[in-house]
């Protein structure tokens, strides 16, 4: 979604059309490789997430690329924080009574998982590393599934980005005990954010997305994509829709997103080197 709409933009305010190629795999590895090796003249950008960014290089045994290395940084579009949730029916309204039930329940709780490595498994295991709470794994196939579970309260707990968890939230059938933005959220600014409840001052866990472009593209073309990027999420149409998608608009320079995405990579490599099955991606 934010693709389209940003290169819709970007094409009214280049002069030009914006082809939005949709490489699928490898949780997004594929095409991070194939905008890698690409002609850093500008007209091939890679729109990175997290994932293939900050925490692919832990993750992988081998990558069609190097994260730090292969890609020089545009600008960060935007992001969506994520809410740790609990089924309507589980007996708990607070992160507090959540680890009260825990305890009850002999120091062992579920919680849906859309894949070893993804981000809501990371942030579930900053939970784990700073609680002590044995938190298991049950696995599905994707995000969707996981909203499923715990809608059916098939599992007792899970980490929702934004977008698919307001309507939810909204509605009473899921109740939100945190977020993971460094503040808290002026949509719900009574849920603690995560970094509050584990004695983490300033911690943030988002799911950011932003242009790469590869290495050695001229830094006066990144400066030209960055400016007609910054025009594009100025548009009042490009923020209503964002914003009605539960994302966050950032902008900004280019330095500045190359200095948030290194310290992305060294924040998640600290949780990854902890984490015991974390490191199961081929």
């Amino acid at each position: 979604m934010v693709a389209r709409v940003v290169a819709q933009g970007l094409g009214d305010v280049l002069g030009g059309t914006v082809i939005v190629e949709n490489r699928l795999g490898a949780g997004g590895t594929l095409a991070a490789g194939y905008v890698a090796r690409s002609a850093p003249d500008g007209h091939t950008l890679f729109l990175g997430l997290t994932g293939p960014i900050a925490t692919a290089g832990k993750l992988f045994a081998a990558l069609p690329y190097n994260p730090q290395k292969d890609f020089k940084a545009v600008i960060q579009l935007a992001y969506t924080p994520y809410f740790m949730v609990v089924p309507a029916s589980l007996p708990v309204s607070s992160y507090k009574e959540f680890e009260t039930s825990v305890a009850a329940s002999g120091g062992k709780m579920n919680y849906g998982q859309s894949g070893k490595g993804t981000l809501s498994h990371l942030i579930v295991e900053v939970v784990r590393q700073q609680s002590g709470l044995q938190l298991e794994p049950i696995n599905y196939k994707g995000g969707a599934d996981v909203t499923s579970a715990l809608l059916k309260s098939e599992v007792q707990m899970g980490m929702l980005d934004f977008p698919p968890a307001l309507p939810h939230v909204r509605a009473g059938k899921l109740k939100p005990l945190a977020v993971t933005t460094r503040e808290r959220s002026p949509l719900f600014p009574d849920i603690p954010t995560l970094g509050e409840l584990l004695s983490l001052p300033g911690f943030e866990a988002v799911a950011w997305i932003g242009l790469f472009a590869p290495a050695k593209t001229p830094n006066d073309v990144v400066d030209r994509i960055n400016a007609a990027a910054q025009t594009v999420l100025a548009q009042p149409a490009v923020q209503e829709r964002l914003r009605a998608a539960g994302f966050t608009i950032v902008g900004g320079s280019a330095d500045q997103f190359q200095m948030y995405v290194n310290g992305e990579i060294e924040k998640w490599g600290r949780v990854i080197d902890k984490c015991k099955d974390c490191l199961t991606q081929e």
